[in-house]
């Protein structure tokens, strides 16, 4: 298995799998692969049908055996189904239905066929069409594609998701070119799909071949990140780095220019609409993929920071160059991320207010990932130029002189470039100096917990901070732009329209019917046809309400056709604020209305050029304000107005110092006063807490746009969210980390684990409290708004049934009378209100277009219908639905004063159900902002809490890690009464009594070393008396003998003896040396001077080189006893001499190097080596492997090195040779 992983990973399989998936992924998408099959689009839509006319089949024999039976039509079993909708018809009539949104038209009964498709009011349906019996028909419809009148957020057309069908493909004709034909059960063609370019180039195989390219892409780096690694042998670290870096950018600027891969040009996140910037930043999905690259270079280079081979050491000027040019480019990075995070905002059409998090999109937090990636990488820059700092060994004086030179002309830069903010100035300066201290001051390689944490608060306020400001000023630009395009309701294309038709109207037939016929007609049919023939398209910018009056200016119709107004007062209004349209006299702007009235058209209509025989007025009321009454946003286009933005604020107009308009929470003055002393055109006040725009149109005209003050709290919630979401990135890393390395290797401190009981614990409880809070809110926000929509609709049955009460029942003759009446209690109690009669069916509504624009059929909602006819509830209140959008909606019986049903009376809830959801949604917000600012305290806390519980812990891990036998030890001063009082209490008694053992022990151990020692003494000296005895003896009897050879044997014995009186000097000076071990002088010196000196001792040496080898450091100052290192020295020296055999030509190295935070010694020879059976004694005070001496050097020279914090350790390899190191601490001047 691991073979074949070593196979897998290979740097040039690596290149090979990653070309055939860029090249695989760049063909599929070239190819068909990613097209909608259309053929097979045509066989589902076909099985659809299929079980469309079985399901159709089950209905009608149901309803067939309930007929029979003699059951009451309301008693007929039924079941909302989104895809099917059942209706029963007897004499043209419903009387059945399962479903209140088809808006069938009962007249196109006897048009219809034994099944077919139908285009309705809101889209397409097959039906299957059947008598039942001789009363009764059926009909049963299957949604097929919604296609809307209007087109926004709530309403969009799209097909049922049964017939999975792409949302892009066309329903057309059959036998439509390049169509793909659609039959029903029997064989015949229904419909046919026609695929467009859209279609073609999306689905769920697009995401597959974007991944094969992305998947393809990173192999790709990886190859270069092995290849790079594996020139390192011939180039070296540090230039192989840089070429993996200048192929990554190389690369990427490739594929900026070619658009490569065009795969992901197809998705949304790659296109310019959302966000484009420059050449660099086209899209936000570049900018994403551009933050993970340098993210990724900067952490290899970090990561092989310490591979590199520093030859700069001993020139400081180049080094300083170095340090220099890597702030001066960590200073354009940091500072450049505020400027990156202004982009982000002002170039893209992406939400940042994080305070709302609910109107946040997916890009919206793809956008803070990004900025988290760049606060990452700009850290891991900012790592990687302190370690080449530590190892060019900068002095720390030097280094913070360059930091403040480059802080002081970076802050200077700015200021000049136009930057004034002084927290955009300062934080990359704050993370610089606190990883300073970290580096320099501490000396620590890795962050600590609590720096973490304060790096993290640093990005966090910083990025608050900065989406606070860019978020503003590009919130100013665009109220600018609402007020300029809120500055008038004049549209010229719509005068243009008018202009064009006018004729056409006033000679029309439905026009003049009106004025010839003196039968009663229906205002809703009359407006509906109107506005079908004359008044769409770019007219539903407008609302528009109709009056008809004859000739002699009173009104046409039943009571209530002109409802409000009156002649004299719409010819007042032209009269005194009219401004005639320059392409129509008859089109009239209104100036300063105070009714929101944009224009007023007076239309005399007469069939030829003849006296009039009436008049239409139109009032056209711009979209651009929402109204209170009703959710008029179901019947607005997306794009046609401002509605979303509007909401944001309140808004009032003045004409000629007098309010005569405004709109929303805020109460304007009635007189511009406030602002008439603001000279400019475009003026910001602030006042108290809002914040003006101030807009003046003209002389006469002056606009107000008007929103909150942001508060220090939204900043500190901002700060919070941001605080929590970039934990999770750095908690995310960290698990990546851990995983790709084994959790085995996770081990906790008891720090660790009480920060993360802390956090945890607290997490869950919040997450606990606020989903139990959000439960209970929203269960109380229900209960309160069925309570004010049951006070609601019980009051308007009362006025309803004032005015009603009288009728026997709801006749058509009434239905003007009844739509006026409701149209006027809409007004008064702000809801639409709807009346159906007894058998559920449609009489009257104060928002005919919600029924005109098919938004609903002419039958009540059929739970509705059951609960108020069957259960004969008193009252009723459940959720409907509409499109996207869900609203309450109220049901009461409406009784005549003989207590007979008249019909039902119903409330939807349209306009509180938005504020509903907006009360909802604020709570839900405020909520979850105390969650976060609770969470992101709660780790804090529980940094603080946990730092505070172990800080008697590690005081005692302090004390023990300092305990020394021979040595005095504090006892822990600790007054707390608690289990960690009675361990320090154990452990300061512990204490005690170690230093009387160890007393004990050292008086035990020193009786026992000099008895030893005096024993090897002894055994020494009795080996050169030995000779000397002999010596003695033996002249003794040549003296006696008169040996001739007297003189000749006394030279030999006056040098015998004198050699072993040699010797036994040569004990006594070593033994004394070794039993003194005066206590150390310690002060600064430079190792290489001592080194330097020691072998200009030793050079001349017979048979023997002694030399240092070269070394780029310029001084290696250690804090010592120099006479104690001179010692140590000349004795590894010597040693090293000693032990070359004499036929040998000896060769001693001595090299000095730095390693971290000490400096390495190494003294090299080329003699016999040490044998193995005698390593282990190397440092014991009795060996030597030399022929005379007892061997006291190196267990001297041991102790030296070890009293000064330093390590001895060495190598030997028989017959070639032995290395002996020892290493010092570096001295931090």
């Amino acid at each position: 298995m691991r073979k074949i992983r070593d196979i897998l990973f290979h740097r040039y399989s690596l290149l090979a799998i990653a070309v055939v998936l860029v090249f695989s992924g760049g063909y599929l998408y070239r190819s068909s692969f990613i097209s909608v099959d259309g053929n097979r689009l045509a066989a589902n839509a076909e099985n659809v049908l299929r079980e469309s006319a079985v399901y159709a089949n089950e209905w009608f024999k149901s309803i067939r055996v309930q007929l029979l039976s003699g059951q009451k039509n309301a008693e007929i079993n039924s079941s909302e189904n989104e895809l099917h909708a059942v209706m029963v018809f007897r004499e043209r009539q419903p009387v059945f239905w399962t479903n209140s949104r088809i808006p069938f038209d009962t007249t196109a009964l006897d048009t219809l066929g034994k099944s077919g498709l139908i285009h309705l009011r809101n889209g397409w349906y097959f039906y299957h069409h059947e008598q039942l019996d001789a009363e009764h028909s059926g009909i049963v419809f299957t949604q097929v594609r919604k296609e809307y009148v209007h087109k926004n957020r709530y309403l969009s057309d799209h097909f049922h998701s049964a017939w999975g069908i792409p949302d892009e493909v066309n329903l057309v004709e059959p036998g439509t070119e390049n169509s793909f034909l659609v039959r029903d059960e029997n064989g015949n063609a229904v419909f046919a799909l026609l695929l467009s370019e859209a279609t073609i180039t999306s689905g769920s195989s697009l995401y597959l071949i974007a991944g094969l390219l992305l998947l393809g892409i990173v192999l790709l780096i990886r190859f270069l990140k092995e290849e790079c690694e594996n020139l390192e042998k011939f180039i070296g670290p540090f230039y192989s780095s840089l070429l993996l870096v200048f192929s990554v950018v190389l690369l990427r600027y490739w594929s900026l220019s070619m658009e490569f891969p065009a795969a992901f040009y197809a998705f949304e996140l790659f296109q310019p609409d959302l966000f484009a910037a420059s050449f660099f930043l086209p899209s936000l999905g570049d900018y994403l993929i551009n933050a993970f690259l340098i993210l990724y270079l900067f952490y290899f280079l970090d990561a092989r920071s310490s591979r590199f081979n520093y030859h700069l050491s001993s020139n400081k000027g180049a080094a300083i160059g170095i340090i220099a040019f890597l702030l001066g480019v960590l200073m354009a990075f940091g500072h450049s991320i505020g400027f990156l995070m202004q982009g982000l905002i002002e170039d893209s059409n992406i939400e940042f207010n994080i305070n709302n998090i609910f109107n946040l999109s997916t890009y919206s937090f793809i956008g803070f990932t990004i900025v988290g990636l760049l606060y990452f990488a700009f850290y891991l820059f900012c790592d990687f130029t302190f370690r080449v700092a530590k190892k060019l060994q900068i002095e720390k004086l030097t280094f913070l002189v360059l930091l403040g030179v480059f802080s002081i002309f970076s802050t200077f830069a700015l200021y000049l470039w136009g930057v004034n903010d002084p927290f955009q100035i300062i934080w990359p300066l704050t993370i610089l100096f606190l990883l300073f201290a970290v580096h320099f001051v501490q000396e620590k390689a890795q962050l600590s917990f609590n720096v973490t944490v304060l790096l993290l608060i640093i990005f966090s306020g910083f990025t608050a901070h900065a989406l606070s400001k860019f978020t503003g000023a590009k919130e100013r630009k665009n109220r600018i732009v609402l007020a300029e395009r809120l500055s008038t309701d004049e549209d010229p294309l719509v005068e243009i329209l008018f202009s064009e038709m006018e004729a056409g109207l006033r000679r029309s037939e439905l026009l003049n019917s009106a004025f010839d016929s003196s039968a009663v007609f229906s205002k809703t049919a009359f407006e509906e046809q109107l506005e079908k023939e004359y008044f769409s398209g770019d007219w539903n910018a407008f609302d528009i309400q109709f009056y008809l009056f004859a000739a002699d200016s009173t009104p046409v119709g039943l009571e209530g056709f002109a409802p409000i107004r009156e002649f004299s007062d719409l010819d007042n209004v032209i009269l005194e604020n009219g401004i005639p349209s320059k392409f129509s006299g008859n089109m009239n702007f209104i100036y300063n209305s105070t009714n929101k009235l944009s224009y007023i058209i007076k239309l005399p209509v007469s069939a030829r050029n003849e006296a009039p025989k009436g008049y239409l007025f139109c009032e056209l009321r711009s979209k651009k304000i929402p109204e209170d009454i009703g959710f008029p946003e179901l019947l607005i286009d997306k794009g046609s107005n401002k509605i979303d933005l509007i909401h944001q604020y309140s808004y009032a107009r003045y004409v000629d110092s007098v309010q005569v308009n405004h709109f929303g929470p805020f109460r304007y003055s009635l007189m511009s006063t406030p602002y008439a002393h603001l000279p400019g055109k475009i003026e910001f006040l602030r006042e108290d807490e809002s914040d003006h725009l101030v807009y003046r149109v003209d002389d006469r005209t002056l606009i107000v746009l008007t929103r909150p003050v942001e508060r220090f709290i939204n900043q500190a919630t901002s700060f919070s969210y941001l605080f929590t979401l970039f934990c999770l990135i750095v908690i995310a890393g960290v698990v990546y980390r851990q995983f790709s390395r084994g959790f085995s290797g996770i081990h906790l401190t008891l720090q660790g684990k009480l920060q993360f009981l802390l956090v945890s614990v607290l997490l869950v409880s919040l997450v606990l409290f606020g989903l139990g809070t959000r439960y209970y809110v929203a269960g109380q926000y229900r209960a309160k708004n069925y309570n004010i929509i049951s006070e609601k609709i019980q009051s308007v049955r009362i006025e309803v049934t004032h005015k009603l009460g009288r009728e026997r029942e709801l006749s058509s003759d009434l239905r003007n009378y009844i739509g006026y009446i409701l149209g006027k209690f809409s007004g008064v109690f702000l809801t639409d209100i709807n009346l159906y009669d007894d058998n559920g069916l449609l009489v009257a509504t104060s928002r005919p277009r919600i029924f005109q624009s098919g938004l609903l059929g002419m039958q009540m909602d059929p739970e509705a219908f059951r609960q108020m006819n069957e259960e004969r509830r008193s009252e009723f209140i459940q959720e409907e639905r509409i499109g996207n959008m869900n609203y309450l909606s109220a049901y009461v019986p409406l009784l005549n004063d003989h207590s007979q049903l008249l019909g039902y009376l119903n409330l939807p809830y349209f306009a509180k159900q938005n504020t509903l959801e907006t009360e909802l949604t604020g709570f839900l917000v405020a909520i979850l902002n105390i969650f976060v600012v609770l969470f992101a305290l709660s780790i804090l806390a529980a940094l603080f809490v946990s730092n505070w519980i172990t800080k008697p812990l590690r005081l005692v891990q302090q004390s023990i890690a300092g305990i020394q036998l021979g040595r005095t030890n504090k006892p822990i001063a600790y007054s707390g009464r608690d289990e960690i009082g009675s361990l320090v209490e154990e452990y300061n008694k512990k204490v005690q009594e170690l230093e009387r053992y160890a007393q004990e022990l050292a008086a035990t151990e020193r009786e026992s070393a000099w008895r030893e020692m005096a024993k090897q003494v002894a055994h020494e000296i009795k080996n050169p008396l030995t000779p000397i005895r002999l010596s003695i003896q033996h002249l003794q009897r040549s003296l006696h003998s008169d040996d001739p050879d007297w003189k000749e044997k006394l030279d030999r014995f006056t040098h015998t003896v004198i050699e072993q009186i040699d010797a036994l000097s040569n004990i006594a000076n070593e033994f004394s040396n070794f039993a003194k071990m005066p206590k150390a002088e310690e002060e600064v010196l430079n190792l290489k001077s001592v080194l330097t000196n020691a072998v200009e001792l030793y050079k001349d040496t017979p048979d023997v080189t002694v030399r240092l080898s070269r070394t780029d450091l310029q001084d290696a100052l250690v804090y010592a006893d120099k006479d104690q290192l001179i010692r140590v020295v000349n004795n590894l020296i010597k040693n090293a001499i000693q032990a070359i055999p004499e036929d040998r030509e000896g060769k001693v190295e001595i090299s000095l190097r730095r390693n971290e935070n000490r400096y390495l010694v190494e003294v090299k020879d080329n003699g016999s080596g040490i044998p193995h059976d005698r390593i282990d004694k190397i440092f014991t005070p009795n060996f030597t492997t030399k022929s005379t001496g007892m061997g006291l050097g190196l267990a001297m020279v041991k102790n030296i090195v070890e009293n000064h914090k330093g390590r001895i350790w060495f190598e030997t390899s028989h017959n070639v040779g032995t290395s002996f190191y020892f290493t010092l601490p570096v001295h931090e001047s």
